[in-house]
């Protein structure tokens, strides 16, 4: 009965963006029923404007998070990697329950601005502000080989579908996979400020994918091109719930979770319908410039 730590939580989405990751509670807030105990009643509060709740989940906690926190399974000391200048690492990723990329490459930066990486895919997963990556779940113990970010993560999918794609029209549904499209990787090579960017073949063109923290720390820009010109190429550039153009060049995803700025494309990007969501899409002909602020 007597309390042994501080209680911790240890993730909590809001609109689908992570808020709060292994987060220390070093006491009750105000207005609590009670002294601090092991099981409680679970409140909300909503008296400072208006607020309104729907889709709450509760579940049971993992049993392998349980009686340990995020440790890994050895019991060892949290497993950080930081990154004081650009810095990379290989591991699986997680973009939702069951939903894993294993063939990751997490990016810090020292401007705090991080982002992990499908190398199978080209597709960019999620991007984060903060400390870098917890490797713990990846080296402790016999390991799971994840990581996770040390940061609010915003995620740009959902889904694991190639970033390109061939279509006959702008309103073709987008393929679940690269089969037929001749993908394959072919690594990264290093700028001289050992910023990565990424090659694969597609479509037998050759792509090259660079996507770095902005100087400001705002978020990302990302050149994306061809080696040669292309017709009916199309990149995804975001999936959602809802998605608007704010003004010329600039679009909202899912109600200010995370924006794009684009400098005169050639190609207006297009926001299409597809099974209930909202997609934004852009036809890639030879090189894309644009920015993901989050």
């Amino acid at each position: 009965g007597n309390k042994t730590a501080n209680a911790r939580i240890l993730s909590a989405e809001l609109n689908g963006v992570l808020i709060h990751d292994n987060v220390e509670l070093f006491g009750p807030t105000r207005g609590a029923a009670d002294k601090e105990k092991a099981l409680g009643a679970l409140r909300f509060q909503g008296d400072h404007g208006a607020v309104a709740f729907r889709n709450i989940k509760i579940t049971a906690l993992p049993k392998e998070l349980r009686n340990g926190g995020q440790k890994g399974g050895g019991g060892a000391d949290p497993i950080y990697i930081d990154a004081p200048v650009n810095t990379m690492i290989r591991s699986f990723v997680d973009i939702a329950p069951r939903i894993r990329v294993v063939h990751a490459i997490s990016v810090g930066s020292p401007q705090k601005v991080h982002y992990s990486y499908d190398l199978d895919k080209g597709l960019l997963v999620y991007g984060w502000r903060g400390d870098f990556v917890d490797a713990t779940p990846m080296w402790d113990g016999r390991g799971n080989g994840t990581s996770r970010p040390r940061g609010a993560r915003t995620a740009f999918t959902a889904t694991l579908q190639p970033a390109l794609a061939r279509l006959e029209t702008a309103q073709a549904a987008w393929p679940l996979d690269t089969s037929g499209t001749g993908f394959k990787p072919r690594g990264y090579v290093m700028d001289n400020e050992d910023r990565p960017e990424f090659k694969y073949n597609l479509h037998g063109l050759q792509v090259s994918d660079a996507i770095k923290a902005l100087e400001n720390g705002e978020g990302l820009s990302r050149e994306i091109s061809l080696d040669k010109p292309a017709a009916n190429i199309y990149l995804m550039l975001a999936r959602g719930t809802d998605i608007q153009e704010l003004s010329k060049g600039v679009y909202l995803v899912d109600g200010q979770s995370w924006y794009l700025k684009f400098n005169g494309p050639q190609d207006k990007p297009i926001i299409r319908d597809a099974a209930g969501k909202k997609e934004l899409i852009i036809q890639l002909r030879s090189k894309l410039n644009y920015s993901i602020l989050f």
